[in-house]
């Protein structure tokens, strides 16, 4: 680029670019100079207020992502899942072990009436609230259309 602007030519303010003759007067070249200097401090400067935008969004991100307890990767779906709860809540995981069972008998309504008030506040980690909520929530909704599914229909006999 050197030999480009400022000369290695046959003739003087002449230069040989890659077999390119540029007959060039020294305003022009400093024209071109000064234009490619600012077109590069403008993409540079156009590139680093992206960087920044970016870098600010990607902090904007991580923290909704720890307000809400997000991974990046999987969204709302934890890493690892709790295998059971703890003892105390033994009665909702045994009827959640058994649901398939229970609603093809049709007892799954009997199961639920009989079990015991448990203290949700037993509950002490973010995983163990988790755990409990999908145990519940498939158990409520077994509970209201679990009876009115047809399952030999669609299992055949057992």
């Amino acid at each position: 680029w050197f030999f480009f602007f400022f000369g290695e030519g046959t003739g003087a303010g002449s230069s040989s670019f890659v077999g390119f003759q540029c007959a060039h007067s020294p305003g022009k070249m400093l024209v071109y100079f000064l234009a490619i200097v600012l077109l590069g401090w403008y993409v540079g400067v156009h590139f680093l207020r992206r960087l920044r935008r970016e870098y600010k969004m990607d902090e904007k991100y991580a923290e909704i992502r720890r307000k809400y307890d997000v991974d990046p990767h999987n969204g709302f779906i934890p890493d690892k899942c709790l295998e059971r709860l703890p003892g105390y809540f033994s009665p909702w995981e045994d009827i959640a072990s058994q649901l398939a069972r229970l609603n093809r008998t049709k007892t799954l309504v009997k199961a639920v009436k009989s079990l015991p008030l448990l203290d949700a506040s037993q509950l002490k980690t973010p995983a163990e609230l988790r755990r409990a909520y999908v145990i519940l929530a498939l158990i409520g909704h077994s509970y209201l259309h679990g009876p009115h599914v047809d399952y030999v229909k669609f299992y055949g006999e057992e």
